[in-house]
């Protein structure tokens, strides 16, 4: 639905759209390049599920073919670095104590966007979770930020690895690809991503579960696909 607050580039674009229309994947990728004056601009889907398990929400971990994600700093506590990781720019080493200190200075800037710990750090990062958990930073098994095997970890993050999981209104959304990928790195990320997306179904689910799929660049209007 196009809203008079939307820009007039979002409003131009809107018009060319078949509102009703469900395009296929190279008319949709297609509408989304011609219609960018950007060099190269974000791309997100929006899956739409019939889901409202609000304390529960569906989620896994997300790697696709071409990178959309990036390059992230890395902070990783502990006392040392595993040699594979020394003297690499975007990582940097913090003790608990060193993190200790930011979170009672109240530091606005971390200097890092994902915390990893050793899982032999558990016990010694807990009085953290209070503070770090609201933020999303702090380490954890479920997304693999506490880990046995941090060098792993490390490679998985260059490679654009991320987690999706359902809102509050059952959706999903997240970034797919640029409108400067090819028409093929585009449609392989999206088989990629549309096939963790249905593996998150329970097994026991019945009825209707996906309702549509919803193209658009960051600040454009979306357009639904086929599925």
């Amino acid at each position: 639905m196009v809203k008079p607050n939307h820009s007039k580039r979002y409003r131009e674009i809107a018009k060319k759209r078949e509102s009703k229309k469900h395009y296929s994947l190279n008319e949709a990728w297609q509408f989304l390049q011609e219609n960018n004056l950007e060099k190269s601009t974000n791309i997100k889907a929006a899956f739409s599920l019939v889901w409202n398990e609000k304390k529960q929400p569906l989620r896994k971990d997300l790697l696709l073919p071409y990178s959309v994600q990036k390059p992230q700093k890395i902070a990783i506590i502990g006392e040392d670095l595993p040699s594979p990781l020394q003297n690499k720019e975007e990582i940097q080493l913090i003790s608990v104590a060193e993190l200790s200190q930011k979170i009672k200075q109240k530091k606005i800037s971390w200097g890092f966007q994902i915390l990893l710990a050793h899982s032999s750090q558990q016990e010694k990062i807990k009085p953290l979770a209070k503070v770090l958990g609201p933020k999303k930073m702090f380490p954890n098994n479920k997304n693999g930020t506490l880990t046995e095997d941090l060098v792993a970890a490390v490679a998985a993050i260059h490679k654009g690895k991320t987690e999706i999981k359902t809102d509050k209104h059952g959706n999903i959304h997240t970034l797919i690809g640029k409108t400067s990928f090819s028409l093929e790195e585009l449609s392989e990320n999206y088989r990629s991503l549309y096939k963790i997306v249905m593996s998150l179904k329970p097994t026991n689910w019945k009825g209707d579960y996906l309702q549509n799929i919803t193209l658009s660049t960051v600040m454009g209007p979306g357009i639904k696909i086929l599925t």
